[in-house]
């Protein structure tokens, strides 16, 4: 419907509701009718207010036959029309009667007549605000014949009353003028509003979907590609238990670099995806950031001597309360970050005292970001000192990562650079107070080296490339395996078992029946025994990861690398 057909509609239904009280005005006029019955005869008042009565009643029952239709142009332009010709039956009503009333009643029911004219005119100055015809049809009729019968008056007193009521005419004509002209321009600004509303929203809703349908590509591609790699990982970790000669060990070590690397890319893909799908639970305590910075400044100097780069990490001792993890996440990205755009100079590691906070930085001497650039180096895929797209420097992804997870600890991120000049980027955390308990790595229980000798582990996953190389692996490690390609085959072929396995590993999205947290239910039920089990899955989507980290279980992902893999093994067995 265009813009002049919905005004128009509008209008129409404004002018209808207004149908329903038509007949309140019979009150004013019984009421005037009573005061004037020594004046005026009782045939003329009663067939004054007979024609109220008929069409009040005319209009009512057409409202009744009405109220409930959905509008459209022509029957807007019908009710429109309709209403005009009542607007003038009711004014010609009003008019003859008022005249009559005028010129024979006496000097109070004279005030009385012009008050209800006055009262009247407002009330349909805003009542027929919608329709500028149907105001001066009624006005005209109904206030209009009062000019005359007070011009034709002996007293001069009634004829400075009739150019008073020309005068009001005009100017309310004027007045209903430009209230009609701002009722119109509301009508038409709304509805340029709700079509502008309509529009974003359709907008909105067709990028949503394109974001969706890539969202659902991505994660099923990613899925599939994470099967062979997976495979891949686990195959060289059953490799490299084998006694190979030099030159194959050779062949092998830049196997496994190249697959590090990968394994590199993909993890950082599946880090945005749990960051998005809400699947991290940060695990606030209060711990030193002096071991945190020693084990970054371990891990980085390598790097960056590596670079001809000098990385200076301050010594600070101050204790801090936030997630010891996710913190030292963030301040390794920023680290990686600098030390992949610095090829001179030197990095500093420093934290310094800000009210309340720590503030944590990190300072490069690298390549600098320009000012325009700044709000978007958090953006997704944005590498500005790698147009070429190398592999080797990443995805884009890290300060992607880091920003997310600023947001999720809810701690203050800032970036200051210059181009040629160097970059600061700087994380805030609270300060905690020095008598809490400290968190340390001492915490955390040991996993012992040995362990999995003897050890009867199911696998269960239905890529056959990644069940067959589980197998090899683990059965290198000195395990008995029972690889199973589904929930069913695996209960099939563990009926002669009287005893539990000692671990389950299964994959979450499994053919058959049952998906791997369903599978782990029905074998613990089997033996009646709630013996360990992990997840495995290669699913990135954000409602799958919601589903895997509320059911409890250890969730590994596609592809890891096999001492991952032995790890996780060690510590569910413990």
């Amino acid at each position: 419907m265009q813009l002049q057909e919905k005004v128009l509609v509008a209008v129409a239904q404004q002018l209808l509701r207004g149908w329903r009280t038509a007949g309140t005005g019979i009150v004013v006029a019984v009421m005037l009718a009573y005061t004037h019955r020594h004046s005026i005869s009782n045939w003329f008042l009663g067939s004054w207010l007979s024609a109220f009565a008929l069409l009040s009643i005319a209009l009512f029952i057409r409202w009744r036959a009405k109220k409930d239709l959905v509008l459209d142009s022509d029957l807007s332009r019908q009710v429109i029309v309709e209403n005009m010709i009542a607007a003038g039956a009711y004014g010609l009503v009003w008019g003859t009667g008022s005249a009559v009333l005028l010129a024979y009643g006496g000097g109070s029911g004279q005030l009385m007549v012009l008050l209800t004219l006055f009262a009247l005119s407002i009330i349909i100055l805003f009542g027929a605000s919608y329709h500028y015809p149907t105001f001066l049809i009624f006005f005209f009729l109904s206030v209009g014949p009062s000019v005359p019968a007070l011009l034709f008056q002996t007293v001069p007193g009634d004829r400075a009353l009739a150019v008073l009521m020309f005068s009001f005419i005009i100017t309310m004509c004027m007045l209903s003028r430009n209230l009609n002209r701002m009722v119109m321009q509301s009508l038409s600004l709304r509805f340029e509003n709700l079509a502008l509303v309509e529009e974003l929203t359709l907008q909105k809703e067709i990028a949503e979907e394109a974001s969706l349908s890539k969202s659902r590509f991505l994660a099923a591609a990613s899925h599939d590609l994470r099967q062979p790699v997976h495979a891949f990982s686990l195959y060289l970790g059953a490799l490299a238990t084998i006694d190979l000669p030099q030159s194959a060990r050779s062949l092998t070590g830049k196997l496994s670099q190249c697959m590090h690397s990968m394994e590199g890319l993909f993890r950082a893909l599946l880090d945005v995806s749990q960051l998005d799908a809400g699947a991290v639970r940060p695990n606030f305590d209060v711990f030193c950031v002096a071991t945190l910075l020693d084990r970054l400044r371990v891990e980085f100097e390598p790097q960056a001597q590596a670079k001809g780069l000098k990385l200076r990490v301050a010594p600070c001792s101050v204790l801090v309360a936030s997630d010891q993890a996710l913190t030292e996440r963030i301040i390794r990205n920023l680290l990686a970050n600098a030390v992949r755009y610095s090829d001179t100079g030197k990095i500093l590691l420093g934290c310094r005292r800000r009210g309340d906070k720590l503030r944590v930085a990190v300072y490069d001497t690298g390549i600098g970001i320009a000012s325009e650039d700044q709000p978007r180096v958090f953006e997704e895929f944005l590498q500005l000192g790698n147009p070429q797209r190398d592999r080797s420097q990443g995805l884009g992804l890290g300060l992607s990562i880091v920003k997310r997870l600023a947001h999720l600890l809810e701690l203050h991120l800032e970036v200051r650079s210059r181009p040629g000049q160097g970059s600061v980027f700087s994380i805030d955390i609270p300060i905690a107070e020095k008598s809490t308990r400290v968190s340390t790595a001492d915490d955390a229980p040991a996993v012992s080296a040995a362990g999995l000798a003897g050890r009867t582990i199911v696998v269960i996953d239905d890529e056959l490339e990644v069940l067959e190389s589980s197998r090899t692996l683990i059965e290198a490690w000195g395990c008995t395996v029972v690889a199973a390609a589904s929930g069913e085959e695996a209960l099939m072929l563990l009926e002669n078992f009287s005893e539990p396995p000692n671990l389950l590993v299964c994959d979450y999205r499994l053919t058959g029946s049952m998906n791997g947290m369903e599978v782990v239910q029905r074998l613990r039920e089997e033996f009646n025994a709630d013996f360990p089990a992990i997840l495995v899955t290669g699913d990135t989507e954000p409602e799958r990861l919601q589903e895997l980290e509320s059911s409890g279980l250890p969730v590994l992902h596609k592809p890891m690398d096999p001492s991952v893999l032995r790890q996780a093994l060690l510590r569910a067995l413990m």
